[in-house]
């Protein structure tokens, strides 16, 4: 598969396509994959609450 290599003045969060310079940072995953920290913590909130969903299991 084909993929364009990215400038540092194009690059983006994937997710919400918030430009480098509009977020405070921008992690690379693969494939050209970026993700912003602001993503990184809505993630962790959404699995936080998915974690407190679960029952606990019987000791």
């Amino acid at each position: 598969m084909w993929h364009r290599k990215a400038t540092s003045s194009s690059l983006r969060c994937s997710f919400r396509h918030k430009p480098k310079d509009q977020v405070e940072q921008l992690l690379a995953g693969p494939r050209g994959i970026y993700i912003c920290t602001s993503c990184v913590d809505c993630c962790q909130q959404v699995m936080q609450k998915e974690r407190e969903k679960r029952p606990v299991p019987p000791r």
